[in-house]
Formats: structure tokens, C-alpha cells, sequence
């Protein structure tokens, strides 16, 4: 059986809830919180890993796709362009699919906060 490749382009809607930071991926429905919009990214990127990871290990990829609510698809439509980087986590396992996570779009809702650093728009 051949072995499957996913390149999945994602795009990440960021707002604030009560005093916390939101980063919601539209396309996998996870979201990371923080302090800031840069920590709600962070924790975002580690629950896509475990999200693929662990999708790859149960050899069920369908679990990935599981799309965000259209209230989070609207917000990211209203929403003002933040960075336009790569968001990589890529898993290759031997016997297993490939997943590669590329091309991310970040929108912030609203008018909240700074752009993303740099140094986090990779995995």
C-alpha cells in the first residue's frame, strides 16, 4: 500500500477571551490560550503536534479534519492580517502517513495586540 502524504495550508484566527489570548486553527478546531497572542501560539503549534501525532499513531487521520464552528470562520473573515509564515510541523514516519503543516495565515479579531514574532511562526 502506498504511503500517504498530507500538506495541510491552516488558517488561525486570534482574540481575546476575559484576560486570556485565543489562537484557534479553522481547520483542526484546537485552540491555545495564553497571556499573549506570541504564548496562545505557542500552545496552539503543541496541540497540533499532539493532534497529528496522535493521529498518525491511530492511523486515523479523519480526526484531523475536524473544522471550527462558522462563528470562528466568520471572525477570521473580519479579521485583520497579522503575519502570513510558515507554521511546520512536520511527522514522517516510516510505515505511516507524512503530514506537513505549511502556509499559515494569521488573522487578529478585532483590534487587539501586536503582531506574531518572528521567532514563533515555525514549529
Amino acid at each position: 500500500m502506498a504511503k500517504k502524504h498530507y500538506r495541510i495550508p491552516l488558517r488561525v484566527v486570534f482574540y481575546q477571551e476575559d484576560q486570556s489570548w485565543v489562537a484557534h486553527c479553522l481547520e483542526f478546531d484546537l485552540v491555545g490560550a495564553g497571556s499573549d497572542p506570541s504564548k496562545a501560539f505557542e500552545s496552539l503549534n503543541g496541540a497540533i503536534a499532539t493532534q497529528v501525532a496522535w493521529s498518525i499513531e491511530k492511523n486515523d487521520m479523519g480526526r484531523l479534519f475536524s473544522p471550527a464552528p462558522a462563528r470562528c470562520e466568520e471572525m477570521f473573515a473580519e479579521g485583520e492580517d497579522m503575519a502570513e509564515a510558515e507554521l511546520q510541523v512536520s511527522l514522517f514516519v516510516s510505515e505511516e502517513p507524512s503530514v506537513r503543516i505549511e502556509g499559515a495565515r494569521y488573522r487578529r479579531y478585532r483590534s487587539c495586540g501586536n503582531p506574531i514574532p518572528k521567532q514563533y511562526a515555525t514549529v
